[in-house]
């Protein structure tokens, strides 16, 4: 999906449930990046705790909370245990935003 690229210039989404603080590291862009391939891009991630969140699939009250930021980019992620991010919301300093929610799951046989 080339539309995606753009977030390898954002925050991944990574949680640490039960964990709250900070940490800093280094986003190194991949191959296909011409003059920016091997660019690090500084990146801070907060585990900030547990909140309620609504997505298409319904309400969950205890996700854990997790923000991230770059140069040209922030993100809100919650996570819900046993069932993954349910919602990842990035927002560019440009304007642009990408939001993605959880509408269902299905088993995988």
């Amino acid at each position: 999906m080339l539309a995606l690229r753009i977030l390898e210039w954002a925050p991944f989404p990574v949680a640490k449930p039960g964990h709250t603080g900070s940490e800093e590291s280094q986003l190194t862009l991949g191959a296909g990046w011409g003059d920016y391939e091997g660019t690090t891009v500084p990146t801070t991630r907060t585990d900030v705790g547990q909140r309620a969140v609504e997505v298409p699939l319904g309400q969950f009250e205890n996700a854990w909370y997790v923000e991230g930021r770059t140069p040209d980019w922030e993100a809100k992620f919650w996570w819900v245990h046993r069932v993954g991010f349910v919602r990842m919301l990035y927002s560019a300093t440009d304007g642009r935003q990408l939001d993605f929610e959880l509408e269902e799951i299905r088993s995988v046989d």
